[in-house]
């Protein structure tokens, strides 16, 4: 019975020997996870900013400020280093900001240019140049060469522009001049095809060798439609083709002009007389 007693002691005391040690543990845990709460808390709170996104675990380095750096940087653009050294280290890192800012893409509409008084700019060429200095793809060379050939381009459209614009005044003159033969009461009207027909043979006879050339001068310089050529030339063959006289001038006083006037130009004419 004492030995039953015992083992039942024994048994309790084991019993309530667990119970404690149970309890002992269980109060350790409890320690410890309130311990690794609070460390995950106060890791937590310090960890996650304002908008409650966690930091993260690796990031770069904030980046730090070189005014050495910065003045190096500053004056390769332009910047004076006595100026620069006068500067505190906020007013040079707010200097050093802006310009290292990424300029805003150049656009054709941001670009703006004078041109010298009294010269007028051609839209079409505008345009293309704008457009090619916008062009931040084109290398500094390939730009370059782009300006030439748009300029060579220009050039050679203004020169076929200006050579039209010669060309049609030229002919305009010449029509208009033809007109003023047309027209005219002393070598036009109904005696435009016999005024004609008479400087033509003054030419051909009194020109000798030199009439070829004669007509290809009259014809180049327009100086065969011109109105006091044709009515010179007119008047010198009525006097030396024909034998008349100018109505108007006693003989041998215009005839004899017209003769020596003749005789300067063609000086083959003498002989040929």
């Amino acid at each position: 019975m004492l030995k039953h007693n015992h083992f039942l002691m024994a048994e309790g005391d084991a019993s309530a020997g667990g119970a404690a040690t149970t309890a002992a543990a269980t109060t350790t845990d409890a320690a410890t996870t309130a311990a690794t709460t609070a460390a995950t808390t106060t890791a937590a709170t310090t960890a996650a900013p304002a908008d409650g996104k966690p930091a993260p675990l690796i990031a770069a380095d904030a980046p730090t400020f070189d005014p050495a750096a910065a003045k190096t940087f500053l004056t390769e653009k332009g910047e004076k280093a006595e100026d620069l050294d006068k500067l505190s280290v906020e007013d040079l890192q707010k200097k050093f900001d802006e310009a290292s800012k990424t300029p805003e893409p150049l656009t054709p509409d941001k670009i703006d240019f004078k041109l010298p008084e009294g010269m007028v700019a051609d839209e079409k060429f505008t345009t293309d140049f704008k457009a090619l200095m916008a062009d931040e793809k084109l290398s500094r060379v390939e730009l370059a060469q782009k300006l030439v050939d748009l300029q060579g381009a220009y050039l050679a459209d203004a020169a076929k522009a200006f050579t039209k614009q010669s060309t049609d005044l030229w002919h305009n003159v010449q029509a208009d001049w033809q007109k003023q033969v047309k027209d005219d009461a002393e070598i036009g009207g109904a005696k435009y095809d016999a005024t004609l027909s008479a400087v033509k043979k003054a030419v051909t006879d009194f020109g000798g060798k030199e009439a070829k050339a004669a007509f290809e001068a009259l014809d180049v310089t327009g100086a065969g439609n011109n109105p006091a050529i044709i009515r010179v030339l007119y008047r010198m063959a009525t006097q030396l083709v024909e034998g008349g006289q100018v109505s108007g001038n006693a003989p041998g006083t215009a005839g004899d002009e017209a003769a020596r006037t003749l005789t300067s130009m063609y000086p083959s004419a003498s002989k040929a007389r």
